[in-house]
């Protein structure tokens, strides 16, 4: 009975501890599960804000980038309108300038001797005017025709003058002049003397 008892007791005492056992190990890995179950959690909730924040931050960069670019717009805008209005005072001032030139005009060009030619030219009667037709002068009686000319008779031809014929030239003409070279040839052709006897100076 004793033996009995002891078995029980081992056997109750072994089943407690691997009860307990059991349950210790189901309490670990439960506590592990959800550790690690708010490790992924918090991870994905790290990862969401990064790109919540990521998001936020791009947005936001765009939005910049979208006001600098609007407000460079109106900056252009704004200056483009001023040199439009800038541009059409300039030339409204221009035109007023010209038209008050224009306006002065005629009062520039009075003086003493336009008044007093307006005042004749608007006194003078129609009639006065260098420009009045005047009457035309009688016309005087046409002159009586003249007589013909009569015809004088043609002169006689006279006859044409005879044409002597021109004397002939001579053949030969003697070259004269001072020249020692003339003289000599003439000498030479004169006396039919050859050429190697002549000497300048010795023949006569």
């Amino acid at each position: 009975m004793n033996e009995a008892k002891e078995d029980a007791e081992k056997i109750r005492k072994d089943a407690q501890e691997k009860a307990e056992k059991t349950i210790k190990d189901a309490d670990a890995l439960a506590t592990k599960k959800k550790e690690l179950g708010e490790k992924n959690l918090a991870e994905a909730n790290a990862k969401a804000k990064q790109t919540v924040d990521d998001a936020n931050a791009k947005a936001a960069e765009i939005h910049t980038i979208m006001m600098q670019q609007t407000e460079r717009e109106q900056i252009v805008l704004q200056r483009t309108r001023k040199e439009v209005q800038d541009y059409t005072n300039k030339i409204l001032a221009a035109y007023s300038a010209h038209i008050e030139n224009i306006k002065a005009m005629p009062k520039a060009c009075e003086n003493e001797f336009v008044i007093n030619t307006v005042k004749e030219v608007e006194a003078r009667k129609p009639e006065d005017s260098a420009f009045a037709k005047k009457p035309a002068p009688e016309a005087k009686p046409a002159p009586a025709p003249a007589k013909p000319a009569q015809a004088k008779p043609a002169p006689e031809a006279k006859p044409a003058p005879e044409v002597k014929p021109a004397p002939e030239k001579k053949a030969e003409e003697k070259v004269t002049g001072d020249s020692v070279l003339f003289s000599l040839k003439n000498e030479k052709e004169e006396k039919n003397v050859p050429t190697a006897e002549l000497e300048f100076g010795k023949n006569k």
